[in-house]
């Protein structure tokens, strides 16, 4: 909680502290000797330190951070399809369940699946509706999104918008390494839930 007031979201921090500021120099502004010397030099500190909160959360960027940008970078890799640096983006020991965790794919077999699909079915957008992230430890991480997709069917020459939900469980090796796909869930598709054999 305070690692998301800090460093991902510190404008309401951020507010209070320069609100803080001014409170302080008006204090100063009507005062004389220490009171004035003590208000306007409080109203600096803090001052400082709300441009120092800002700074640091520009330029820090936490793993739930990460998490979401790489949830959306794979995204944007299916549509349209870049399957070379698709692969990239998922462990070499992920898989697929389905909604209720059983297995249903291996990253080999997943990642043939869904480029097949991707190839026939053309990906023309996504429209995220909701999307969000936690982090479990430093290697493990979740992300969840419902999105509306929208399809091209070549042999029918029109397009269709197809909801769905779906949970990403991402790992990575080491610290500072990349966050990759360990695990992939729908857990709706066109208000349905699709079992494995819907994929198959």
């Amino acid at each position: 909680m305070l690692t998301h007031f800090l460093l991902e979201s510190p404008g309401a921090l951020v507010f209070f502290l320069a609100l803080t500021a001014i409170v302080l120099l008006l204090i100063a502004s009507r005062h004389q000797g220490p009171t004035q010397r003590k208000s306007a030099a409080a109203a600096a500190a803090v001052a400082l330190l709300a441009v120092g909160v800002w700074l640091l959360a520009t330029l820090w960027v936490t793993d739930r951070e990460r998490i979401l940008q790489r949830t959306e970078m794979l995204l944007d890799l299916t549509a349209p399809l870049d399957a070379a640096n698709l692969d990239q983006m998922f462990d070499p020991a992920a898989e697929m369940v389905g909604p209720d965790g059983q297995r249903c794919f291996d990253a080999h077999q997943m990642l043939r699946m869904l480029k097949s699909n991707l190839e026939i079915y053309r990906v023309t957008s996504h429209r995220v509706r909701r999307i969000g992230a936690s982090v479990e430890s430093s290697q493990s991480g979740t992300s969840w999104l419902e999105l509306r997709t929208t399809l091209q069917y070549p042999a029918a020459g029109g397009t269709a918008p197809i909801p769905s939900s779906w949970i990403l469980l991402w790992r990575r090796e080491a610290p500072d390494g990349p966050w990759l796909v360990a695990q992939v869930k729908c857990t709706e598709l066109m208000s349905l839930r699709p079992s494995c054999d819907y994929w198959r």
